[in-house]
């Protein structure tokens, strides 16, 4: 049985795929930060640059909101990007939502409120007083979310 050495982390650092894709990556955050310089400051730190290849530039951006100024505006900012030696070949620019993963912290959810026994009691009672019985059935529920 024939056993080679493993690689040196020093080995696989300075593989030529690995100093491709970090030139590559320059190159990308490079395009950004040009790209930011000449955007209004309301979108610059919510856009970044994600490819640039055959007059296509390729953005990502936070939300919908930003997409949508930055194509109404897109020939204006486009024809300002021309003018610089990075995206002179500059055809279009194509937009879409960076999805980012949620965590713990990032998470908006809420848990259901619970209501006082004042609120049970007067949600019960107008539950008694209804005579149709889904919106009855409807304040029943509503007066569950009480503590026990």
């Amino acid at each position: 049985m024939n056993a080679s050495q493993p690689q040196s982390l020093d080995h696989w650092l300075h593989a030529s795929a690995l100093d491709s894709m970090v030139s590559e990556l320059a190159r990308l955050q490079s395009l950004t930060q040009t790209l930011r310089t000449l955007l209004d400051p309301r979108y610059a730190d919510h856009v970044e640059v994600s490819s640039f290849r055959q007059g296509t530039l390729f953005l990502l951006c936070e939300n919908a909101t930003i997409i949508s100024q930055l194509r109404y505006l897109a020939k204006s900012y486009q024809a300002k990007l021309r003018e610089l030696p990075q995206f002179s070949d500059l055809q279009q620019w194509k937009i879409s939502v960076r999805h980012q993963h949620m965590t713990n912290q990032h998470r908006r959810r809420t848990s259901p409120q619970t209501l006082s026994l004042a609120s049970k009691t007067l949600l019960l009672e107008a539950a008694e007083c209804m005579t149709d019985p889904e919106i009855s059935l409807i304040l029943r529920k509503m007066a569950s979310r009480t503590p026990t």
